[in-house]
This record gives C-alpha cells, structure tokens and sequence, in this order.
C-alpha cells in the first residue's frame, strides 16, 4: 500500500491489521505504538530509531528495521523478531521504545 500523509499510513495500517485480526493471522490484544496503533502476536512493525544499546547479534536496532512481533507483554514491550529473517533469534523492545520509536509496518 502507498499513501502520500502518514496519517493514510496510519489509517490502512490499521484497516490492514483489523483484516488480519479477523483472518486470524494476529493475536487481538495489543501494545500502543507511536503511531497510533497497536500491535501484537503475528504483527509486522517497523523501529524509527537507531539505538545501539539494543544489540542482535553483531548488529543493534536500526531505523528502518522489520521486525515480526512474537509476543505483546503486560508492560508494554514487544518480543520480536527479525522479519523475514532465517534465524529464531528475539529481543524484547523495551515499552518507552516502543511506544516512541515503533510503527506497524
């Protein structure tokens, strides 16, 4: 989907996970984004900032990065892993992050 304001990306992100929601693909209960959206079990979500505290193997959390969501926990910080990606490996984003520096993707 292409969307000229982030406010349209906002918007069919969310039409795009209600109909993921409904086809079972995302687990319904959810932790706040930056965005304006939630995101849980089986969401795609982009981080919007570099921060080389969050390491990954050799790597850190890089703006830009596609991340699957594995779990939404109790206190706001997602579990997530590398979207697309051979490797199991996961990290927990911790809530400030998320709710300052993730979107869905």
């Amino acid at each position: 989907m292409i969307a000229e304001t982030l406010d349209t990306v906002s918007e069919l992100n969310t039409r795009a996970r209600t109909d993921r929601i409904l086809a079972g693909d995302v687990a319904l209960d959810g932790v706040r984004l930056h965005d304006g959206n939630e995101a849980s079990r089986g969401d795609l979500i982009i981080t919007r900032q570099n921060d080389r505290r969050l390491a990954l193997g050799r790597g850190w959390l890089k703006n830009g990065d596609r991340w699957t969501v594995t779990r939404a926990n109790d206190d706001g910080s997602l579990t997530v892993r590398r979207a697309h990606s051979k490797w199991r490996t996961t990290i927990t984003l911790p809530a400030a992050y998320v709710t300052e520096h993730v979107e869905l993707g």
